[in-house]
């Protein structure tokens, strides 16, 4: 028995076959400068590896034929210790791609790397407050100087240059350590002229031997804890800025204040 010509059918299959990605996230390196104490990286089995570009050309070739509307130069790593990652994004951008990137921005940097972060359409800065001293505690090798002052590179090269500033906004992972910093972040992205910021719920890891412990803050002051966030979502409603607390965060800290004194 023949079976029946499916029109239908057809038509499915030429529509799927003309989707295309809104977004290509593409793993550069695994690779970090910093051992923050609440990542996998710092674990001791951590191996990171960038990955070869043998020819960018064709490279750029295939990414642009996907058809994104937006591609994100970033895996679990810090793209900008890429050799070569400067030239593989000033191709995307001449062929017309938006690109997003997350980084620590804690690194020195080239002119020509920031003056290219200031034609990128999204940064998303992993930066967990705004103390010099709980930085360096959390994030092993890091200064939160050189964060703040290539933040601050980025957006007076765009608007030297006539451009739209790059959407920059602080992912904070949250832990006993920060969580009450939360609105001295949340004002200080403002007074920095960043328009948002998220955070994050902590993932722990197996404990390192000789390295802080980072806790999820519902363990140890969940009435504190709840309260700086909270806080934080009306400093930033106050001063105009996004604020996205990731899903769980709040319901698990006050699920952990049921039954304790308000503070």
């Amino acid at each position: 028995m023949t079976p029946p010509e499916d029109t239908a059918l057809d038509t499915v299959d030429e529509h799927l076959l003309g989707i295309r990605p809104q977004e290509v996230l593409f793993e550069l390196s695994t690779r970090c400068n910093l051992r923050c104490i609440y990542c996998a990286v710092s674990q001791p089995d951590y191996v990171g590896r960038d990955l070869e570009v043998v020819d960018r050309d064709a490279l750029v070739d295939q990414l642009v034929a996907l058809g994104p509307e937006m591609f994100q130069i970033n895996g679990h790593g810090e793209s900008t210790l890429v050799e070569g990652w400067v030239d593989l994004a000033r191709a995307l951008l001449e062929r017309g791609l938006a690109i997003t990137v997350i980084s620590h921005l804690n690194k020195p940097m080239t002119d020509e790397e920031i003056d290219t972060m200031a034609r990128f359409l999204r940064i998303t800065v992993s930066c967990d407050t705004s103390d010099p001293a709980v930085y360096r505690r959390l994030r092993r090798g890091g200064l939160l100087e050189r964060v703040e002052r290539n933040i601050k590179r980025i957006l007076t090269s765009a608007d030297r240059d006539g451009r739209p500033r790059p959407y920059i906004s602080f992912n904070c992972t949250v832990s006993h350590i920060n969580v009450l910093g939360i609105p001295d972040l949340v004002s200080w992205a403002a007074d920095l002229g960043l328009p948002a910021v998220a955070l994050t719920n902590l993932e722990e890891y197996p404990p390192i031997e000789g390295v802080e412990q980072p806790l999820h803050p519902s363990r140890t002051d969940p009435v504190g804890g709840l309260a700086a966030v909270r806080r934080g979502r009306e400093i930033a409603e106050e001063r105009g800025l996004d604020y996205w607390v990731m899903g769980g965060l709040e319901e698990v800290l006050e699920e952990a204040c049921e039954g304790q004194p308000a503070s």
